[in-house]
């Protein structure tokens, strides 16, 4: 019996080679009857998300544009990619051929800030509110934290954005 690492191990199983050496030895009783090595080719199958047309970066997420197959994942060592079924606010992050696996790194947030757009920054401390034009040096999706640049003083600053056209400071 070969042991093979649980689901949750963090490095690669020992047993993750796709071809798999394996000696066995035949006994009735106390008597050999023989020695042979076989070789295993080793598959884990898995149900998966594939693209059925090509998909270009920056497309908006689209659910007819993929399918479920059952595909060997033995030799994939990147995450896949999990659907829940809202995946209303995502975009794929590189051109994808027909037939590909979906990963998890080919799907992302759609940025509401593109690189080069200027936005409102808004710095709130208690009944105290300003409000600064700054030029947006990242895209960025509602929560995430993005770079900033104060025209004006060329200082970088960061913040997270809460809409297309509103950051917040301060975080």
């Amino acid at each position: 019996m070969i042991p093979f690492p649980s689901a949750s191990s963090t490095s690669p199983p020992a047993a993750s080679a796709p071809l798999l050496l394996v000696r066995l030895e035949l006994l009735t009783g106390d008597e050999s009857v023989g020695t042979w090595q076989v070789l295993l080719q080793l598959r884990i199958w898995r149900e998966v998300w594939i693209t059925r047309t090509a998909l270009r970066r920056g497309h908006p997420f689209d659910p007819t544009a993929l399918a479920r197959e059952r595909r060997d994942v033995l030799t994939l060592r990147e995450p896949l990619a999990s659907l829940s079924g809202d995946e209303t606010g995502l975009e794929f992050t590189e051109n994808l051929t027909a037939g590909a696996t979906l990963y998890q790194r080919h799907l992302r947030l759609r940025p509401v800030v593109r690189r080069g757009q200027t936005a409102d920054a808004l710095l709130e401390d208690g009944a105290l509110s300003l409000v600064l034009r700054v030029e947006v040096l990242e895209d960025g999706a509602p929560g995430q934290i993005i770079r900033l640049r104060n025209p004006a003083s060329r200082r970088e600053l960061k913040g997270k954005v809460q809409d297309e056209n509103t950051i917040l400071l301060g975080i």
